[in-house]
Formats: C-alpha cells, structure tokens, sequence
C-alpha cells in the first residue's frame, strides 16, 4: 500500500488494541502524560509528608508518655512531673490535666499504688474497750523497751487515731533516742500495723506531704526525721499547722498561681535521733526510748505474727464509742495548761470514756512525761511552778539560798540533779527566770539583808504561764496553791480541789509566818501507779 508508513514499527498489538491512526495518538498521549508526572517537584512533596509524619509521631509518643505517667503513683509523679512536662515541651498543669484524664479516679480507692490508704474493716461485733487497750498495751511491751508509761500513751494514741474525727487536737507522737538501734523503726512499724490509713515514709517533701494528707487523711508514720525536717521551713510549718483540726496549708498550683488550700490535719508520729525543733516539740508528746540490753525484750517483732485483729477491733471501737469521745470534756491535771493540755486531752478524753482506773493510769503517765521535759522554755515554766508553790509557803518574800535547798529537796523534780547529776545553783535559776524579766535583788530580812526575790516581781509571769490570775501585794501571801494548808496547820497532803491528786510543784517543806519563823513541816507522798 504505497503512501502510508507506520511510525512504530515494533508495536505490538493486543487484541482489544483500536487499529490505526487513534492507537497511535493514544499511546502519544499516555507517553506525554508520564513525561509530565516524572517532571514534578518530587522534594516539595516529600518534605510535606515527612513534615505530618513527624507531627502525628511526636503526638503519638506524648500521648504513650502521658499513658505511663498515669500509671504512676501519686508520689512518683510528683516527683518527676516537672522534668516530664519540660522533656515533653509543655506546661506543668497541661501535663496534670491530660494525666488525670488518663486516671481511674482520685480517689484512695484508685489503684495508684496506695490502694492500702483506706479504712480497716470494722471488727463485727461490738468490742471491750478496756480489753483492746490491754492487748495493745501487750503488744508494745512485747517488742519494744520504752520509758515508763510509754506503751499506755501509745495505745491510747493508737486508739486516738481510729477516733480523729471526735478531737480538734492531734498529738504528735515525738519517739527520739540518742543513738541508733534503739528500736524506733521497730516502733513505727508496730504502729503501723494496727493504726488506719498508716503510710510509712522515711523521707517526705513538702508538696507531697500536704498532697497525701489532704487527698487520704492516713495516719503519718515518719521516720528519720532528723536528716531532713530541721532545716526544711515549709515541712515544720505543714506539720504544725496539722496539729489542730482544720488546719490549713496554702499553696499556689497551676502556671497561673492559683490559690489552693490543703487540709494538713493527721495523725502523725516523728521518729528520729535527737530532738525535734522547738515549735513541733510544744506540739509533741515524747516517748524516749534506748538501746535494749539482751535480755530486755521479750521477744523480737515480727510482722507475719502481727494481723489486723487488733486494727479492725480498733476501728469498731472507736466507730461505736464516736459520740461518748466527741461530748467527753476530761479533766486534765492542772500542772498541764496551754498546749501541753490540748496535747493530752485526746488521750485523756479515750480513758475517760474507758472508765475505771484509765484515767488515773493516763494522768500519772502524763505527770511523769511532762515533768521529765527539761528543755528550756519548759524548765523555766516547772520552775515558775515550784517557786510559786514555796511563796505560798513562805511569805512575800524568800532567800535565794533558801529557794535552792527548797529545790534540791523535791525529789519528783529536776532540780536536785539539774547538772550532770549536782543541784540547781543560784546562778542557773537566775538563767531560767531571765526570759521572765526576773531577777533576784537585796532584800532585807530582819536584821539581815540576802540575796532573794519579791512574789510582786513574779506576779504577771504566775498570770500568764501558769494560768491563774495574778494576785495584788496588799492580799493574803498564802495563794492558791496552798490554799489547802487552812491556818498555818498543813494536811498530809497537798492535793488539786478538783482532781482530787497531789499537786506537782505544790509540796511544802515549811510554813513560816510573816516574821520568817517556821512553824510547820510539809511533806507529801505521791501515790505511782505502774504501767
């Protein structure tokens, strides 16, 4: 067929290919339509795709990130969210938010690794009071050397804290010792076995302290408070806010400082070497405890032999006897006044709703306890005390010598063994009635002149330490203190009107009239009941 040629010669053609001239202008078009596409930008395009590539990666690593941290406990992601949120690239509380979201709930119940931070299944039946207090009582003198008294004040702390609710104070509970291997770890880890809500912690910060207590009001058990609280402001200031009911602990959360308001009221013991700062010792009731000799214990803790009998039994107890504790308005010995008083009146408000001997039992623990604190703010108070008792004795006026053998010779006080086991000297309680804006002068005495003190000089320091309105010059020298003595004849006894118990700092060895002769002999017997 002269005149026509055929351009691709070397086609090969399938059966459903159209015949002549249209096959050829397709295949020319599908060949510049693949031309085009391969001159594309191929760059722009990849660098697009890796760019939401990138993006919907980091998203879904952040969202991994913030899956792990809800499976955190409260305290490890306190500790870490800070440095989580800025790895991350974004804001403190945009982390808190996205990791609640993540939360079960916040709530003790939430399995958070503090799922133990709720209440102990009430016994089911009703229990004996005086009974339970026993076997707690056992279980402290089984495992632990204490002081004197010391496991009747922890069982009916122990029993306190079943019962917060019903107290507008809570004790803390100071168990200090010299040295180590003294059993204070021991103690706490008893104590946690029968005390609701107990969390054991050997180091504690700030925020996480406030956090807890105001999210799972469990009863603090803290040991080695000696390496860290001292020196630590806030953590003192949080826990002595916490020593009264409705006690706040302010705080600026958020990246917009929002005020928050921590309920910091718990139960709480402070376990450590030495002493506690001044501010939580008015706050305290001290259990000193020392090494244990070989054959002082009578056997050695351990914890699989502990249930929680006596924790159940302890929380229906003090479930059932809730309205006798919130209405119980105990007496406490008069020796106990301010802060000391609201320390012991939740213990004495358990015995008192015991009955029977408890309450004798816990005044003479407390007496004992008390009187045994010879720090210096408290010394000075004792002091105040006793010098108050012997004007009533004496007259207006006393030697300063005098006073000194008058002091030595009170056996139940410090002071015959003030100083590395030597007598008070006139010095040391010149030191002691310093801060009281006392101070001995010359004062004549018949004949003579000596060294002595004025009563008008100690008036206001009796007014606002010791709790008793200050008497005028012109009025009978024999206070109230000694108002019991009548005349000039003393009874056996110097006994407090109320309680019925002899007054610590009350005895009277002489009563003199108002020339200074003596005319009488005072001694009393203070009655120890053993714990």
């Amino acid at each position: 067929m002269p005149g026509w040629c055929f351009v691709m010669k070397s086609e090969q053609r399938s059966p459903m290919q159209p015949d002549g001239f249209t096959a050829i202008l397709d295949a020319g078009t599908r060949l510049q339509d693949a031309t085009a596409a391969a001159e594309q930008p191929k760059e722009t395009v990849s660098a697009d795709k890796q760019t939401r590539n990138a993006s919907e990666l980091q998203t879904v690593l952040i969202n991994r990130k913030v899956a792990t941290l809800a499976d955190l406990s409260a305290i490890d992601y306190d500790r870490c969210r800070q440095s989580e949120a800025k790895a991350l690239g974004i804001r403190v509380s945009t982390l808190d938010v996205a990791v609640t979201k993540l939360r079960p709930c916040e709530s003790p119940e939430a399995d958070d690794g503090l799922e133990f931070l709720k209440d102990p299944d009430p016994w089911p039946e009703p229990v004996n009071g005086n009974d339970l207090l026993n076997d707690l009582i056992e279980l402290f003198s089984t495992y632990l050397v204490l002081p004197r008294h010391g496991a009747l004040v922890l069982a009916l702390w122990v029993l306190h804290a079943h019962g917060l609710q019903a107290f507008f104070h809570s004790p803390r509970i100071n168990i200090k010792s010299p040295e180590k291997g003294s059993g204070k770890t021991t103690c706490l880890d008893i104590l946690a076995e029968v005390c609701p809500r107990a969390l054991r912690l050997d180091s504690v910060t700030t925020a996480t302290l406030f956090r807890l207590i105001d999210t799972y009001q469990p009863t603090m058990l803290i040991d080695e408070h000696d390496s860290f609280l001292r020196d630590n402001e806030a953590l003192r200031g949080a826990l002595n806010s916490g020593h009264r009911r409705g006690g706040i602990f302010p705080r600026c959360v958020g990246d917009d400082n929002t005020v928050k308001l921590f309920k910091v009221f718990a139960a709480t013991v402070l376990a450590g070497i030495g002493d506690l700062p001044g501010t939580l010792v008015d706050r305290s009731i001290t259990i000193d405890m020392k090494r244990a000799l070989p054959d002082e214990l009578k056997a050695r803790y351990d914890s699989r032999k502990i249930n929680d009998d006596l924790k159940r039994k302890a929380a229906r107890w003090a479930a059932d006897a809730l309205p006798q504790l919130q209405d119980a308005d105990p007496e406490v010995p008069r020796q106990l006044f301010n802060r000391v008083a609201d320390n012991w009146r939740p213990l004495f408000a358990i015995a008192h709703v015991l009955g029977g001997s408890w309450e004798q039992h816990t005044r003479d623990a407390a007496v004992s306890l008390c009187m045994g604190d010879t720090d210096l703010e408290s010394a000075g108070v004792s002091l105040l005390e006793d010098i108050k008792a012997y004007f009533g004795c004496n007259g207006p006026q006393i030697k300063s010598d005098n006073l000194v053998n008058h002091l030595s010779s009170l056996e139940h006080r410090p002071w015959p063994e003030w100083k590395k086991g030597k007598p008070i000297t006139p010095r040391q309680i010149a030191v002691l009635l310093k801060p009281f804006r006392i101070m001995s002068k010359t004062i004549r005495f018949g004949d003579t002149t000596a060294k002595g003190y004025e009563k008008e000089a100690f008036l206001d320091a009796f007014s606002r330490y010791l709790g008793e309105p200050s008497v005028t010059p012109s009025q009978s020298s024999i206070d109230v203190a000694s108002r019991d003595f009548g005349n000039v004849t003393p009874d056996s006894n110097v006994t407090d009107e109320k309680t019925g118990i002899p007054l610590v700092g009350a005895g009277c060895y002489a009563v003199t009239d108002e020339n200074g002769g003596e005319t009488g002999k005072q001694k009393r017997d203070k009655e120890v009941i053993e714990i």
